[in-house]
């Protein structure tokens, strides 16, 4: 399992880390990859102020994934039975990174101090399933405008 990896490689190392991920497996093991939705609208305008404002650590290289490149890349490596669900819902993507970023720059410019909060992803009863029977997730778990995706993938038993 990855969270958060893969989208920091480019070129040639953005296809070997599915390959180690697909290389360390067991016969009909099993992976999950979590990575960031290139089209999520909400993410990529947080990025932008956190690069504005600086908020952003320097040479740090981000690129998500379309989910298109997701499948090709886990099929590349060689996986089997591909499942590709959304990770969060539009909805708090929104909460999290807009109306996060706007809270932040108004404590910051009232000199207010930063609240610290742990946030955690709710993992849905469907995800669940959809991992475990490693079936075509339910519809309502694609969403072009989630910021994460989550691929889940096997390898081939031999025998």
């Amino acid at each position: 399992m990855s969270l958060g990896v893969n989208e920091h490689f480019s070129g040639q190392p953005r296809q070997t880390i599915f390959d180690a991920h697909f290389a360390v497996l067991k016969s009909g093991g099993r992976t999950l990859i979590a990575v960031p939705n290139r089209y999520c609208l909400s993410y990529r305008a947080a990025m932008l102020m956190w690069k504005l404002t600086g908020r952003w650590p320097q040479g740090l290289y981000e690129y998500g994934f379309t989910r298109k490149e997701l499948v090709r890349r886990m099929c590349d490596a060689g996986f089997e039975e591909i499942s590709v669900v959304s990770g969060t819902r539009p909805v708090d993507d929104f909460h999290r990174y807009i109306l996060g970023n706007l809270r932040a720059a108004m404590r910051k410019f009232l000199h207010y101090p930063s609240m610290v909060k742990e946030s955690l992803i709710p993992v849905t009863n469907e995800m669940v399933r959809a991992a475990a029977n490693m079936a075509e997730p339910p519809v309502q778990l694609v969403s072009s405008q989630s910021y994460m995706w989550i691929a889940m993938g096997r390898r081939k038993r031999s025998f």
